[in-house]
């Protein structure tokens, strides 16, 4: 078969393959057209890739489809992100911009090629606000100390969120660690609080000494414990409801610390979201779930729009574009089983956030995407999108 611009492909007859499909063999083979693209950018990347690898990639890729729609990889997020930062913060200039991070302290969160660090890359150094979890356990002291340490009229970067892995058959929650020959739970300080609170052991009373001694643990459970409802309920299973409520927490500590008062000039961006530990040799995936930018004496502004995929092959893209929430994005670019699929990952953020604002309109054309860009993995992408 040959593959056309649309990312469709013609059959013997002449007829686009696969237009007869039910929505459901729609979404396999358009999976399908994902996983190549992931094993032709491997093999491209130097990998020797076999059956093994194929599998990964079919099973976590079909699983970021299903559960976590509108991720992209980490450096995928970086160009973005950059963009967004060059076209929405005066002045900005990486060299004059002081980078504030919370993740878990999770290995497979820090590793070579991560956001972490293709943060720290792009920065040159960092605040840590983190605990377990990816919760800024700094707190208000913390961002006070970080904020006395950002020179005058400098801007701030504050990039936060909680993990889950995905194994590599596509189980949610469960990673295969480098050296070990079985599964182990990430992020495992939720699923073990999580785990904790569903055998219905008590939880120490705050303040006391076992509290105080295991503090961050604690914490967790006692507000994941207030979010039990809808972790339970989350029509994707408990696995993906934890992450969604863990970022809800990680947001309100990050919101109450954040002062402006504290600065001396510059603009604060925030952005938070899940990172999604993908099995080897993916690299790893962030879903973002909000970003803003504060300037002292102006209302926040949400950038949610500019982290959509096509915003990095367009110079500037449109204001209703920009208005695009890329958990959702434009109905062209939904796959056929969309209305099948779970939406309350996506509900949840919109109700956190406040910032996703759907916006049907297809965007308009931009530069061809540039050679190196890692495939996406997006409702209706297909192998013609890969590098």
């Amino acid at each position: 078969a040959l593959p056309i611009c649309s990312g469709g492909t013609f059959d013997s007859e002449g007829d686009p393959e696969g237009a007869g499909d039910t929505p459901d063999a729609a979404e396999d083979r358009s999976i399908g057209l994902d996983a190549e693209a992931w094993v032709a950018y491997l093999t491209l990347s130097g990998l020797c890739v076999g059956e093994d690898v194929h599998a990964t990639c079919r099973a976590a890729v079909g699983a970021v489809r299903e559960h976590f729609p509108g991720a992209v990889p980490d450096q995928q997020l970086m160009g973005l992100v950059l963009r967004a930062m060059a076209a929405r913060v005066p002045d900005f200039a990486p060299g004059a911009t002081m980078l504030a991070t919370s993740f878990c302290p999770d290995e497979i969160q820090n590793a070579l090629g991560d956001l972490s660090h293709l943060l720290l890359e792009q920065f040159g150094k960092r605040f840590d606000f983190a605990g377990l979890g990816g919760m800024p356990f700094a707190g208000k002291t913390g961002f006070k100390a970080f904020a006395h340490h950002v020179p005058k009229n400098h801007n701030v970067l504050i990039v936060y969120g909680p993990h889950v892995a995905i194994s590599p058959a596509g189980d949610v929650g469960l990673c295969l660690r480098e050296g070990q020959d079985h599964l182990s739970p990430a992020c495992g300080a939720c699923i073990g609080a999580l785990a904790h609170l569903d055998a219905g052991k008590p939880l120490p009373a705050p303040g006391s000494e076992e509290y105080e001694l295991d503090f961050q643990m604690n914490f967790i459970k006692k507000e994941l414990q207030k979010r039990l409802d809808a972790i339970h309920s989350h029509p994707n299973g408990k696995n993906v409801g934890l992450p969604a409520e863990a970022f809800g927490i990680a947001q309100k500590l990050i919101n109450g610390m954040i002062d402006m008062k504290e600065l001396n000039g510059g603009s604060v961006v925030v952005l938070g979201g899940v990172q999604i530990n993908m099995p080897s040799p993916l690299p790893n995936f962030f879903l973002p779930m909000a970003f803003n930018l504060h300037t002292a004496g102006q209302e926040s502004e949400s950038l949610m729009g500019w982290l959509h995929e096509e915003n990095l092959w367009v110079d500037d893209p449109s204001p209703s574009h920009k208005s695009i929430h890329p958990l959702q994005g434009p109905s062209s670019m939904r796959r056929a089983s969309s209305l099948r699929r779970s939406s309350k990952f996506t509900g949840d953020a919109v109700k956190v956030t406040g910032d996703a604002v759907v916006n049907s309109s297809r965007p308009r054309a931009g530069p061809a995407r540039p050679s190196g860009t890692m495939p996406p993995v997006r409702g209706g992408r297909k192998l013609t999108d890969a590098p």
